[in-house]
């Protein structure tokens, strides 16, 4: 009987430091992605939900290295994760920006990849556009050859205007993309033979 009492006992240790291994396993890979930063979308009670570590300094400055971003329908709780097709370059580059909502928060814009351009989202349907992984519109430039070019958010200009930086090998250059009207305005000087598409496809670079 001792020994069948004995054997319960280290029956019940045993389980009972499994289950406090597998919490620290779990607190541990909660810690690696903590939530670093909220934007929020006022008008449509939602937020954009950045994760990552919180070491060393991401791209917008702030300190921790955003991992990936989630779109939060803050009225029901119901989160979708953000995975852009090019994940691999926006991770490795540290390509996530923070400047996501338009000023009138009428739009979401999240990076396609460090080659791929942008994705801009109708904010009263984040969440769904995300789960179904749809893009109200996007926007790359490339260069007369097919070569793509690096991309890099730069900041809003307008409602429905930002601009962007592309290029390769330090030889950036700043674009400005009007989403209301589908216009590419160049904002530099000099030649430059890139060419831009859209949703609907290639679209003509044309002057302010």
């Amino acid at each position: 009987m001792r020994l069948y009492y004995l054997c319960m006992l280290l029956m019940i240790v045993g389980i009972t430091s499994c289950d406090r291994s597998a919490v620290k396993k779990n607190q541990s890979g909660q810690s690696q992605n903590e939530v670093l930063m909220t934007k929020e979308n006022q008008k449509y009670n939602s937020s954009c939900v950045f994760y990552g570590e919180k070491s060393g300094d991401n791209a917008a400055g702030e300190r921790g290295v955003i991992k990936y971003v989630a779109i939060r329908d803050n009225a029901t709780g119901k989160e979708a994760n953000y995975v852009p097709p090019d994940s691999e370059s926006i991770q490795s580059s540290q390509g996530y920006f923070t400047d996501v909502w338009s000023p009138d928060e009428e739009y979401l814009v999240l990076p396609l990849g460090r080659f791929k351009g942008f994705c801009l989202i109708k904010s009263s349907d984040a969440v769904g556009a995300i789960q179904k992984k749809e893009c109200s519109d996007n926007v790359r430039v490339y260069d007369d050859t097919g070569t793509g070019l690096w991309h890099e958010f730069e900041k809003w200009t307008s409602d429905e205007s930002f601009v962007f930086k592309a290029g390769l090998s330090g030889n950036d250059f700043e674009l400005q993309y009007d989403i209301g009207n589908q216009r590419l305005i160049p904002l530099y000087s000099g030649k430059h033979f890139i060419e831009g598409e859209n949703k609907n496809g290639k679209i003509k670079l044309s002057k302010d």
